[in-house]
């Protein structure tokens, strides 16, 4: 399923990779400052992430990347924008890797990446959680980040042991799409936004990848 906010009057268009759960409430006033913008928000539901009895266990990456390329055909939408927080990091690089190995007419304008999951690192710290305890998991957590987050650490940590995140996990090459230090074939502008608390990205253990 693919959201569509669609603004006539408004000629540019934005891509929306969401995060694990598929939660929108996060970006409502972010929708808004790009729709005044004169955006149309493009919202690509990841079924086997969305933490609700509407997910879809059967869906696989290329499917869920060719859902996107159907939509962006139909729409005649050739250049677009994308913005992609957390799991949605991984999901914009291997759409990404998707379009430029096999549709040269669309065309990324820039990205921004707001703690997204997409190298190595955070990779192996989420993916493992299958066949680590809740409790390591956790551990994991509130080794990385201050007292303060400890509560989201809980409700993070339970995400990461439900039938959402395994689902996610084997409906992707998991370690296909995340990066290295090196750029290869980027050839538009990205801009990072980190916290210094977060264990999907973090400044300190990640700082070789961010420089």
């Amino acid at each position: 399923n693919i959201l569509y906010i669609n603004v006539k009057e408004n000629k540019k268009h934005l891509i929306l990779f969401l995060g694990l759960g598929g939660m929108l409430w996060p970006f409502n006033n972010i929708i808004d400052f790009y729709v005044n913008k004169g955006y149309n928000i493009i919202i690509p539901l990841h079924g086997p992430s969305q933490s609700s009895l509407n997910y879809n266990l059967n869906l696989y990456e290329e499917d869920y990347y060719d859902n996107i390329v159907h939509f962006l055909n139909e729409k005649y939408i050739n250049t677009f924008t994308i913005l992609s927080w957390s799991l949605g990091g991984m999901l914009y690089k291997g759409f990404h890797n998707h379009i430029y190995t096999n549709y040269n007419h669309l065309q990324i304008e820039e990205a921004y990446l707001i703690e997204p999951l997409i190298n190595t690192r955070g990779c192996i710290d989420t993916y493992f959680s299958h066949i680590r305890s809740f409790k390591d998991t956790l551990k994991i957590m509130n080794s990385v980040t201050s007292k303060e987050y400890k509560n989201y650490n809980i409700i993070f940590t339970y995400f990461l042991h439900t039938v959402v995140s395994f689902g996610t996990q084997n409906s992707m090459g998991y370690f296909s799409n995340n990066e290295t230090n090196t750029k290869n074939d980027i050839n538009y502008p990205r801009y990072l936004f980190i916290s210094t608390d977060d264990i999907v990205i973090n400044y300190k253990l990640d700082k070789i990848y961010i420089q």
